[in-house]
């Protein structure tokens, strides 16, 4: 089994790239997000855009506001998104200056869009992603792994969906080998089928060597090869344990928003001070930090968190 420590006993920091369809919108409305409980950003874009969200606080209807700027048939799925290995090199380039052990992809986020060739459906990109990533992941020396959200907002977490959609996918990316394997979308999940066909599937995970989260229902946290959060119990993004204790992961991101939103200012994202500020709390409390960037839809990236990380990497290079 992997251990989230290297030879020397040290914590390991990696990287989250939140990048999908979501990336080339872009928007999260500031004063929504400022006042929400839960921290989401633009990669739930399409949601907002399927239940035609008003926002009382900025007082923005999303649906008017798209076809403003879009037109009225426009599809999100035919966004254009194209990715390249030139652009993922640079992402795992930063990654190794900041000194970071592992880099996950997120192969399929909550609008159901994939960055791999699956045979499950047509909502994919054109070029093998999760592939690449793998690939330069390697060429550097950095664990890789995958992000995989088993809920999609315009499907319901029937039997049927699982089998025909999700069971298939899992498979598919278990064939990239990946060290980790990072769910989320699981409080959807409440069919006891459902959580048996999971209650397998981690155990075939499991025994492949591969880690995970604990974003597999609340019935089978136990089950998870590590914790994420801070504590035994599920708890939300951006947590923090009541207590010292090893294996558990923090993850947090450099701006208000998981995928990139334009709508960000400079003051809406942290500095390189806060960011060691925060990953030395997280080591002092025997975790990991993972780290989250949003791209942008052509790969490139947001120079607020560039300017961020540059700033931080100066910080980590100091500390050793």
């Amino acid at each position: 089994m992997t251990s989230l420590k290297d030879s020397e006993g040290k914590l390991f920091l990696g990287f989250i790239f939140h990048v999908g369809l979501y990336s080339f919108f872009g928007y999260d409305d500031i004063k929504s997000a400022l006042r929400r409980t839960i921290q989401n950003g633009s990669e739930w874009y399409l949601y907002r855009l399927m239940y035609d969200r008003f926002d009382n606080i900025s007082k923005t209807n999303l649906t008017q506001l798209h076809h403003a700027s879009y037109g009225n048939n426009v599809d999100y799925f035919k966004a254009p998104f194209h990715v390249s290995r030139e652009s993922i090199c640079q992402w795992l380039d930063l990654c190794v200056k900041c000194k970071a052990k592992y880099a996950i992809i997120t192969a399929k986020h909550h609008d159901g869009f994939c960055l791999w060739p699956t045979k499950t459906e047509n909502k994919k990109s054109k070029n093998d992603i999760v592939q690449i990533f793998k690939e330069e992941c390697l060429n550097r020396g950095l664990l890789f792994g995958i992000y995989y959200s088993w809920y999609e907002f315009d499907n319901s977490m029937t039997i049927d969906y699982f089998e025909r959609i999700c069971i298939p996918q899992v498979n598919e990316l278990l064939q990239y080998d990946p060290t980790f394997l990072w769910f989320d979308g699981d409080w959807v999940i409440k069919t006891k089928t459902i959580i048996e066909y999971i209650r397998e599937m981690i155990r075939i995970i499991k025994n492949k060597g591969i880690l995970i989260n604990d974003r597999i229902t609340s019935s089978l946290i136990s089950e998870a090869s590590y914790s994420v959060g801070g504590n035994m119990n599920k708890t939300e993004d951006r947590g923090f344990p009541s207590e010292y204790r090893l294996n558990w992961q923090h993850i947090n991101s450099i701006g208000m928003s998981w995928g990139y939103n334009k709508m960000q200012t400079s003051e809406h994202y942290k500095t390189g001070i806060q960011l060691m500020d925060l990953y030395k709390r997280i080591v002092s409390s025997g975790g990991s930090f993972l780290l989250n960037i949003g791209p942008k839809h052509d790969g490139s990236l947001d120079v607020n968190e560039i300017n961020s990380l540059l700033q931080f990497i100066k910080l980590i290079n100091f500390l050793d």
